[in-house]
This record gives C-alpha cells, sequence and structure tokens, in this order.
C-alpha cells in the first residue's frame, strides 16, 4: 500500500546521536521528513537518539494532520525493523505537538506496565476515534505494520478529500465576501457622499437610483435585526450540535440537499476504504462490519451500520442487509449483490471506493463550475447596478448645471 508523505517547503534539521568505530557521536543531518533522513547515503545505522531542531513556524495542524504525520513515522521506523518501544522513544525525542505527547505518553504508560494500548489511548480528550480500534486490531493480531499502514491509508485520504473540498470551495468563498464587502462600502461610505445630489431631484430620481435608497434604508433600519437573528441561528445549531449530536447527524447526512450528497459521499468512502483494509486481514465479514463502524462519527450511519451488523449477523445477505437502511444509492447495492454472488467482497469494495471518490470528485468539480461563474455574474450585475443608480443622477446634474 503506497503512503505519500507530505514534505515541508523548507528542510528539517535533525540532531542525530549514534554509535560509530565503540564511540558516541553526534551529527546534524538536514532532510524533508524522518523517512528521507533514513534514506541519507552518509546516515549511520546504529542509532541511539533522534531529536528534531524545531524553527519558528506560524503553521497550525489540525488533529487529522498531526496524527497522520506521527503515524507515518512511526509507521517507518516499524518497517527499519525497530521494536514498537524504540520507535516510540525515538519519535518522543522531538514531539511539540500536545495530542502527540499525550498519546505517546500512553503509547509508553501501556507498554511498561503490560496493559492494552487501545484502552490507554481511548483515555485521551477527543482522540481521532479510528485510532484505538486499529491499535486494538494491532494488538490482537500482533501486526503492527499492517494495522498502522490501513490507518495512515484512511487518514491520508480522508485529508486529502477534505483538502479538495476546501480548495474548491476557496474561491466562490472570497467571491461571497467580496460581493458583501462592496455592499457594505457602497451603501455606508459610497453613497452618502452623493445623498446631496440626490437631494437636489425630489421625487424626480431614477427608478433604479430610488429602489437603492431603500435597500441602503432597509439595511440601515434591520442590519442590527439580521445580526441578532443570524447569532439566534448559529447558537441553535451549536446547541443541537453540542447536546443532540444524533440530531445533528441526522440534518447533516439527509436534509442539506446538495451538503447532504456530498457529505454522504464522504462517510460512504471513508467506510468502504475502511472495510477494504480490514479485507486485506483476511477477518471475517461480520467482525469487518463491527470494525467498520468506527469509521466515522456520525452516529446516525452507526446505527445503521450496527442495524446491517446484526441482519448479517443472522444471516442475511450484504446486499440485502444494506438494502434495508433505506440510505445507500442502487449502484452501490448492485456491486454488493455481484459480491454476495460471487461471494468476492474485496473486489466489490475495491470497486465502490473508485466509484465513490469518482463520484465525489465529479461533484465537486461541477459545484465549483456553477459557483464560480454564478458568484461573478451576480457581483457583476450588483456593481453595474450601483453605478447606474450612483451615476445617472449625477449626469442629470452635471447637464442642469
Amino acid at each position: 500500500m503506497g503512503l505519500l508523505h507530505l514534505r515541508s517547503i523548507f528542510p528539517m534539521r535533525f540532531k542525530v546521536k549514534f554509535q560509530e568505530n565503540g564511540k558516541i557521536k553526534t551529527k546534524e543531518f538536514y532532510a524533508n521528513s524522518l523517512q528521507d533522513l533514513f534514506l541519507l547515503e552518509d546516515f549511520p545505522t546504529t542509532i541511539i537518539k533522534i531529536k528534531k531542531v524545531q524553527h519558528f513556524s506560524l503553521g497550525i495542524k489540525n488533529n487529522t494532520d498531526v496524527y497522520y504525520s506521527f503515524f507515518n513515522e512511526l509507521l517507518i521506523l516499524l518497517k527499519s525493523h525497530l521494536t514498537l518501544q524504540e520507535s516510540i522513544e525515538l519519535l518522543q525525542e522531538y514531539q511539540k505537538s500536545p495530542q502527540v505527547i499525550e498519546l505517546i505518553d500512553r503509547f509508553l504508560l501501556a507498554l511498561s506496565n503490560g496493559k492494552n494500548i487501545s484502552d490507554e489511548v481511548k483515555k485521551i480528550d477527543k482522540i481521532h476515534y479510528l485510532i484505538p480500534y486499529f491499535l486494538d486490531t494491532a494488538q490482537r493480531n500482533g501486526n503492527y505494520i499492517d494495522a498502522i499502514e490501513g490507518l495512515c491509508e484512511i487518514l491520508l485520504q480522508r485529508k486529502l478529500l477534505k483538502e479538495k473540498l476546501i480548495k474548491v470551495m476557496w474561491y466562490p468563498l472570497v467571491l461571497l465576501c467580496t460581493l458583501i464587502i462592496c455592499i457594505t462600502v457602497m451603501l455606508f461610505f459610497v453613497l452618502p457622499e452623493f445623498e446631496f445630489i440626490f437631494s437636489q431631484f425630489g421625487n424626480d430620481l431614477p427608478f433604479v437610483t430610488q429602489s437603492f435608497l431603500l435597500f441602503k434604508e432597509y439595511m440601515e433600519n434591520f442590519y442590527i435585526h439580521f445580526f441578532i437573528g443570524l447569532f439566534l441561528v448559529i447558537i441553535f445549531l451549536f446547541f443541537i450540535y453540542k447536546f443532540n449530536k444524533k440530531l445533528w447527524d441526522t440534518i447533516m447526512f439527509n436534509h442539506l440537499f446538495f451538503i447532504s450528497r456530498l457529505y454522504r459521499l464522504f462517510l460512504y468512502y471513508q467506510l468502504f476504504l475502511t472495510i477494504d483494509i480490514a479485507l486485506k486481514s483476511k477477518h471475517k465479514i461480520v467482525d469487518i462490519l463491527l470494525f467498520s463502524k468506527y469509521s466515522t462519527s456520525n452516529l446516525y450511519l452507526r446505527a445503521k451500520i450496527e442495524n446491517i451488523i446484526k441482519l448479517v449477523h443472522n444471516g442475511t445477505l450484504i446486499s440485502k442487509a444494506f438494502e434495508k437502511q433505506n440510505i445507500f444509492d442502487t449502484y452501490i447495492l448492485r456491486i454488493l449483490k455481484i459480491g454476495d454472488n460471487n461471494n468476492n467482497y474485496k473486489k466489490s469494495f475495491e470497486m465502490l471506493i473508485n466509484i465513490v471518490k469518482s463520484t465525489f470528485d465529479k461533484k465537486i468539480d461541477k459545484s465549483s463550475q456553477i459557483l464560480e461563474p454564478l458568484l461573478i455574474l451576480i457581483l457583476g450585475i450588483f456593481l453595474l447596478f450601483i453605478m447606474i443608480a450612483v451615476l445617472s443622477p449625477v449626469w442629470e446634474f452635471s447637464k442642469i448645471a
């Protein structure tokens, strides 16, 4: 399974303590990542300690980025035939992220006391929900490399999908902000400069100018009500999210039209990717479905997966169990039926991963192709409307003068 390592723009500086000819030496190396460090021609073989020399940075990573970086580096060390404890201790030396430091502490506590690692990791506040279950699988089958490789793959794909969504939505968001700024500037800074000229016309102002002035008056009288209303809506949504997550997840999954469609595809991709990775470990299908429940934090989808597990446990075919949930598209059920018929679920879920990702990408690209020209058109129409509304009386006034 190929894993991409995201390189930083500037090389990292590592201080390496190693043994050579019976002597302890320290030397600094430059590399784009821990992985590249091990590929350097002059890199020593007998390592005692690696320390990353931190340099100032304003970059802020979210939890997924932080955990992906940590587990990807852990995977590299494990593949270098270091033990789990040796790998964790090496990584401990240069960590600055509070999340990773706590994760490493839990690892070492479990290893030193002979406890279950996943049980210790679950105690971390706001730990990524996939991590404990991959670690539990690793500890049960004794294969940390495959489990962590699978975890890295899911975290990476999740990160890439989010980045694509943010990248596509960024330009429309900038256009929308530009439109709002233009409206604000024109209404409250530009228009007052021309009100003296407008007053000379009385009721003989052009219709477009009168409309613009009415809009300004409306905004002056009701903008406080608008912001209060917006604030109350945000508080209401926050209350639902904080105190009734299942309702929030249900709304996100079903009732936000195009957004819900994208969100469902995102969740399906994570679900099928998790199942596909678990299938490679040759677990029983019921155990795989039980494991896949933790591919998402969406409580609505989790409840549906639990229903699927119960049905499959009672002898229902996979495709029928999925069909009875009434949330999966026809093409998903059709491909699962093929898996039922030839008993090759691995191929079916690989097909689903490719189809769902392709559909997600197409919808993102299509939304971008529609939103960007639409917002540019709205911005252009508004600016044209302002120009006509403001300049028409000015032209008339100049003729009179």
